[in-house]
Order: C-alpha cells, then sequence, then structure tokens
C-alpha cells in the first residue's frame, strides 16, 4: 500500500539557509519508485555544513529512515591564493591557475577548513574535514580529521570520523586500510513467518541471516569493520581480524527476532592463536566489557566464526594463545593454565577437565567458559547449515538446565480387601462358650456330692 512521509531537516552547524523544496511525499511500495528532493544550505562565511534529512511515516511510526550530507559552502575558489601558508576557517575547491580538477596545498597549517578535489603535501591538518582529496598521497572520502597528522599515508594521531563513526588514533595506522564499509540504504525487507533475510556485507566480509518477528520494509544496514575500535570501546585481547560496527534502522532493530552473524577471519593472522579456541565476543556498553555470544561456533574449515542472538552491537574475534609444548615441565606456580582454557592445572585436576585440552568434552566451549565442561551434550547450542538456503530454527532460549528429576518407581499395591473393624463374633468364640459349659457341669456335680 502506499505511504507518506513527512521529511524533516535539522543541522548542528546552524547555517543561514536551511531548506527542503518539500516537506512531504507519498510513495509505492516499489523499489523503481523515487522522488527528487532538493536541499539547499547556505552561509555568508565559507566552510563546511552538516544537514540530516529525515523521513517519518505516517502510517507506521517504525518505518523511518534518516541521511546526513556535507555541504560546502565555497570559500577560496579559483587561482589559488599567494598566502597557502596558513588556511583557516576556509573551504579550498579547485584552487589551480590551470583549472584541473586539483590545487596543490603544500606546508600549509590547514585548520578548521573544509578541503575538497586537493592534494595536501607537508601540512599539518587539524579540525578540519578533508573530502576527496590526497593527503600526503592517501585517497580519503568522507572522513573528518581532527587535530589529527597524517604523513605518508600514515595517520599517527588525533581523531578520524568515517561514515560518522570515530577512532581515536593513538599509534600509527595506514588511513587506506583503517577501515572496510558497507552500507544497504533502504533496501531491507522483512516480513513474519517467509525465510531469513541473507544480508552479505562483502566488503567487511560479515554475513547476515536476519529473521523478522514483525513486518518492515525500507530497512537499512551499516556495516563497519575497522583494525582498532571505535572511540568509547576497549581494545579486546586477542583479538584477531579487528572489530565489526553493525547498525540497522530502526524500524529492522524492533523487527528483528534473532540475527545470525558470521565473521570471517583471515588464518594467516592466526599467529599463536588456537584456532578451535576462537569464539564470537561482542561489546557491552553497560558493563564496558567483551563477552561471549550465548551459543557462538566457529568453522575452521570456511574461516569464519558465528553466533546467534537478538541485538547489533560491536564484535570481534578473539582466541586463546596456542601453549608451547616441551622444555621445563611446566611451573608458573598454583595460578599455571597450561592450555590456556581459563581454568589453572590445579582448578583442573580438581574438576576432571584435561589440563592439556583446552576442550575436554570437545562441545566447542572452553573448559573455562563451560558450564558443564565434561558433558558434550551442554550447554545446548545452535548450528548453522553449511546450505545456501538454510533457515536457522527459532533460537533457543538459554535457561539454566535444571538437574533431570527421578520419579521412584510406585509401589506395587496388594489386592484390596475389606479394611478390618470389630467382628463378632469373635475369633475362638465357640471354644470359649464350650469350656464355660464343661467347667459349670463340673462346679454342679462337685457341690452334690459335698452335700
Amino acid at each position: 500500500m502506499p505511504d507518506t512521509f513527512e521529511l524533516v531537516v535539522s543541522s548542528s552547524d546552524d547555517p543561514e539557509v536551511l531548506l527542503l523544496d518539500r516537506y512531504s511525499a507519498s510513495l509505492e511500495p516499489r523499489r523503481d519508485v523515487w522522488m527528487a528532493i532538493n536541499l539547499s544550505v547556505g552561509d555568508s562565511d565559507p566552510g563546511m555544513y552538516r544537514a540530516t534529512v529525515e523521513a517519518l511515516s505516517l502510517n507506521d511510526t517504525t518505518v523511518k529512515d534518516s541521511i546526513e550530507t556535507r555541504t560546502i559552502v565555497r570559500g577560496v575558489v579559483g587561482p589559488e591564493p599567494d598566502d597557502m601558508a596558513n588556511i583557516t576557517d576556509s573551504a579550498i575547491i579547485n584552487c589551480t591557475e590551470n583549472r584541473s580538477n586539483r590545487s596543490s596545498i603544500h606546508g600549509s597549517i590547514i585548520d578548521r577548513s573544509a578541503i575538497i578535489n586537493s592534494t595536501i603535501t607537508g601540512s599539518v591538518i587539524t579540525n578540519s574535514v578533508i573530502t576527496n582529496s590526497v593527503v600526503l598521497g592517501t585517497n580519503l572520502t568522507e572522513v573528518t580529521l581532527d587535530n589529527a597528522t597524517v604523513r605518508d599515508g600514515i595517520i599517527s594521531r588525533g581523531l578520524i570520523t568515517i561514515n560518522g563513526i570515530s577512532y581515536s588514533i593513538e599509534r600509527d595506522q595506514r588511513v587506506d586500510l583503517l577501515v572496510k564499509s558497507d552500507y544497504r540504504d533502504s533496501t531491507l525487507v522483512g516480513l513474519t513467518g517467509a525465510r531469513t533475510l541473507n544480508v552479505p556485507a562483502n566488503e567487511s566480509d560479515v554475513h547476515f541471516d536476519i529473521s523478522a518477528q514483525g513486518d518492515y520494509f525500507a530497512g537499512s544496514l551499516r556495516v563497519q569493520r575497522a583494525t582498532i575500535p571505535p572511540t568509547g570501546v576497549r581494545e579486546l585481547t586477542n583479538s584477531i581480524g579487528g572489530y565489526v560496527w553493525a547498525n540497522v534502522s530502526e524500524n529492522v532493530a524492533n523487527s528483528t527476532g534473532w540475527v545470525l552473524i558470521k565473521v570471517y577471519y583471515d588464518p594467516a593472522e592466526l599467529g599463536d592463536l588456537d584456532v578451535n579456541s576462537l569464539t564470537l565476543r561482542y561489546y557491552n556498553e553497560g558493563s564496558g566489557e567483551w563477552e561471549v555470544v550465548p551459543g557462538s561456533g566457529r568453522d575452521p574449515d570456511a574461516n569464519y566464526v558465528w553466533g546467534n542472538l537478538s541485538h547489533y552491537s560491536v564484535f570481534s574475534v578473539s582466541g586463546a594463545v596456542t601453549p608451547k609444548r616441551g622444555g621445563g615441565g611446566g611451573g608458573g606456580g598454583t595460578h599455571a593454565d597450561w592450555d590456556n582454557d581459563g581454568l589453572t592445572d590445579i582448578q583442573e585436576l580438581l574438576v576432571g577437565t584435561d589440563p592439556r585440552n583446552p576442550d575436554t568434552d570437545g562441545d566447542g566451549f572452553l573448559d573455562g567458559e563451560d558450564p558443564y565442561p565434561l558433558d558434550p551434550y551442554l550447554p545446548l547450542r545452535l548450528t548453522p547449515s553449511e546450505a545456501p538456503s538454510y533457515t536457522p530454527a527459532p533460537p533457543p532460549t538459554y535457561l539454566p538446565v535444571a538437574s533431570p528429576s527421578i520419579t521412584p518407581p510406585a509401589t506395587p499395591r496388594l489386592p484390596e480387601a475389606a479394611e478390618p473393624g470389630f467382628q463378632f463374633p469373635l475369633p475362638g468364640f465357640d471354644a470359649l462358650l464350650a469350656l464355660g459349659g464343661l467347667l459349670a457341669v463340673a462346679y454342679l456335680v462337685l457341690r452334690r456330692r459335698r452335700a
């Protein structure tokens, strides 16, 4: 059915002009139907201005989406100015004497400015936005640099924002290898009872199977995989393959019954990590800790780790270091953990697990994380099928597994008989009566003889 959307525009930069040519739109539920809407942003001061346009369904409050755009209010346009040593509060766009597509900025101090279609070398960039430009030999698009230093394609400090996600740089990072991104813009459709929605994020090397518990249309999914965690998320020990930030539009989030996520890794990056110890973890913003995704598993042959959950977060794959064999006979005191499974060797002896095997019962859970380390059938888990058309069963409910109750066998019942009560005559009554009669006769005979 057709739907009507209310359009709302806003900007945190407060430009003097911020207008849409229309504030509502009616669309048919077809992918080939679209409508062009013009956004006007302007100001007397040159620079970069951000604007957000949000579309709200008037028929279903769960259907909504938004998009953010950046607009450059031109400052220096045309031949390059004589003084390029200091560029502050400016927008530098196609500034070149020969009117080519790029200007050349060298040896400059750039602050609070927007640089577009330019080449920047030997410069210090702070609090600026660099778009479609080359910074010391590195191509950047949709990147915001804040108090950052970039030299020869290496960002060594500062804050870099890519697609709205910020990363704090504390050590050298190659900008071109820092992030891989995928974006599904208003193309996801979920129907209750329908087949699972398969959403590959090929650039990020992640795959999603999403099951809907409610209908939704025009859903969006954004995935970003980075070599470092987003700002505010602490690093994970023994992480492999970086950090996956996944988020969906509100209508998808509210309608997701469960989601099966597969995070692929490069086996060449394992190093000393034991492939059989790899687990998928998510960052718990409430506790500030990395937690194991319940019911997660791994496929070493296909090089991915998977987990079944019902929310989107920041994910990462981690594992335990493969213990070094031989030499010295152990050591390490009472806290030694030879197989790095989370249980010390002393604890393993007490529990009955193998101190030389990180997964004694072979169920895919490290002994230190397995509440039933000697039972290969517990805890319960969901095993995905390798078939492309796999539709997972409804997600398991992870409740404490109760000990099996033993019902004693029923006590055999004897044939029913009449309940005993007072009986008359009493048993043996006839014999007593006869005895009493004989005694009475004997008594009478004796009395007559004495008389």
